[in-house]
């Protein structure tokens, strides 16, 4: 099977034609394969989970940023609450249980907002 412009369609459009399988029949999510690819019923759930991820993304980052990049002793205690509370923690606790335990609070899209260059420094008010 060859890849085709998104990575996949060319190659299952191929497999039907060989009877391979790529159908839905059968399938319980009706086909959707979680991509954004195909149809619209899955783009917005899936944007806005990449975007949510994006805000958590840059708020953890902003974590180091506040102590102080250049501040090594104290990046390294940030450091270490994130592998002790995120990469620790993993899958066994809810996502927004273990961001809280490393934050100390819920993601917020401030940061995401100014590294993107849509607010500067002191002017975003998204607060929870």
């Amino acid at each position: 099977m060859r890849p085709g412009r998104w990575g996949r369609e060319e190659g299952r459009k191929e497999g039907r034609e060989e009877g391979r399988d790529g159908g839905t029949e059968g399938r319980r999510d009706g086909g959707r394969d979680g991509g954004t690819e195909g149809g619209t019923e899955g783009k917005g759930i899936d944007y806005y989970s990449y975007k949510w991820a994006e805000v958590m993304s840059a708020d953890a980052f902003s974590a180091f940023e506040e102590v102080g990049l250049d501040n090594e002793e104290k990046v390294q205690e940030v450091g270490r609450r994130f592998r002790q509370t995120v990469l620790a923690m993993g899958g066994g606790t809810p996502p927004s249980e273990v961001y809280e335990a490393f934050r100390g609070r819920q993601p917020k899209p401030d940061a995401l907002l100014r590294h993107s260059g849509l607010a500067k420094e002191g002017e975003c008010a998204a607060t929870h």
